[in-house]
């Protein structure tokens, strides 16, 4: 069972990195450039 609730952890995880990767793309590069993130960087996963 407690494989079970860490692969429903990662999930969540990976999930969660998802959604902040698409929330980032949508700044401009200046603001991606500002804040220490890199476009090509977050497309790549």
């Amino acid at each position: 069972m407690s494989n079970l609730k860490t692969r429903v952890s990662h999930f969540f995880e990976e999930l969660g990195r998802s959604r902040v990767r698409q929330t980032l793309l949508q700044f401009s590069d200046r603001q991606l450039a500002d804040a220490g993130f890199s476009r090509e960087l977050l497309l790549a996963g």
